[in-house]
């Protein structure tokens, strides 16, 4: 068995150091792996339509307020409809 010099075995080509490499690599990917579903949100009154007044409302541009309220601007007439939160309706 040889003796090693000092510090031959942090060299990034040993054997221990690519085993201890793997397992950080291992316990980093368990973690990540583990905290995944924390980050997918789930919301509770997803609505996939909300209907707007008229036949030429065609939106523009949308945005949202802290309590919820959608404000949808329309290309097609110039107006500005609200949506409040739990609806499924816009109001101009």
């Amino acid at each position: 068995m040889a003796i090693l010099p000092h510090g031959a075995l942090r060299t990034p080509d040993s054997p221990l150091a690519r085993r201890r490499s793997q397992r950080r690599r291992i316990r980093w990917t368990a973690l990540l792996a583990g905290l995944l579903p924390l980050t997918c949100a789930t919301a509770k009154d997803a609505r996939s339509t909300i209907a707007l007044p008229g036949e030429l409302a065609f939106p523009e541009a949308i945005t949202s307020t802290a309590d919820g309220t959608l404000y949808v601007s329309s290309l097609g007439n110039g107006g500005i409809f609200r949506v409040r939160p739990g609806e499924t309706k816009a109001t101009e």
